[in-house]
């Protein structure tokens, strides 16, 4: 895949896009919960990992097929470390910062939904980020983190991954391109671990409907959330009012035509 166009549609639209519909989502004046305060942090926490995976200056080390945690884990520092903090002065002022948010907020999040003591959550702007908590924890501030996030990548990684002009970001884009392809390389192993378990269910759906073969549902493209699907044949994808059947996430091409 290109980088510049998993930059479009991976980074820029997925990832950013979710995150400002999640920044722009409101709760009711009535309630006190439900504000996609963790789902924003633990996104960020992904984001950042994604992109250090393929900022990361060195081959990923690929075991049984797939990324080593070991790994995962580096190239989260290798991005707060030599991005974040260079366009984020302010997080330097807390040691281990980096590590903290990890460990306490990503691991508890997204093993449990329950964040460790020491950290609280909010989503109300700058003015509450990395303020000390009345309780004796740390706030981070769910929209403060995710903008500074977003701004770190338009001001240090956009160009490199999209438009590189310097020679240092030509190198950079260089390198990058070869991370993306064993990044590649290491979502292809999670997928053909579970190919059977798939293509037998698809298989099975298409027979209890009777339904002729189709690409959307032979591939692994999937169905875009929100389609309907005609029984009659030939099969008719109906995709919701104003969406693109396109517009769908997916997986690269690359990927994709290997096991076609």
């Amino acid at each position: 895949m290109d980088l510049k166009l998993f930059a479009n549609q991976f980074v820029e639209g997925y990832l950013f896009k979710d995150l400002e519909n999640m920044s722009n989502f409101k709760i009711k004046e009535t309630e006190i919960y439900g504000n996609l305060g963790y789902p924003m942090i633990s996104t960020v926490i992904s984001g950042m990992e994604l992109l250090g995976t393929i900022l990361y200056p060195k081959p990923l080390p690929i075991e049984y097929g797939r990324l080593r945690d070991k790994t995962s884990n580096d190239c989260y520092k290798y991005f707060w470390r030599y991005y974040f903090l260079r366009n984020n002065p302010q997080y330097k002022e807390i040691k281990n910062l980096g590590r903290i948010i990890r460990e306490l907020l990503r691991n508890g999040i997204d093993h449990h939904f329950i964040g460790h003591f020491g950290l609280t959550v909010t989503k109300e702007g700058h003015h509450k980020n990395l303020k000390p908590s009345s309780d004796g924890q740390i706030n981070l501030d769910a929209m403060g983190f995710y903008f500074d996030f977003h701004g770190t990548y338009n001001k240090l990684v956009k160009n490199i991954f999209i438009n590189p002009n310097t020679d240092k970001e030509k190198l950079i884009n260089r390198r990058s391109t070869k991370r993306l392809e064993e990044f590649i390389k290491a979502k292809e192993w999670w997928y053909l671990k579970f190919e059977g378990d798939i293509k037998r269910y698809i298989k099975k759906y298409n027979r209890k409907f009777n339904l002729n073969p189709n690409k959307i549902f032979s591939s692994r493209e999937g169905l875009i959330s929100g389609a309907t699907v005609s029984i009659s044949s030939p099969t008719k994808i109906t995709p919701p009012s104003g969406i693109n059947l396109q517009d769908y996430t997916r997986l690269p091409d690359e990927l994709l035509n290997k096991r076609k």
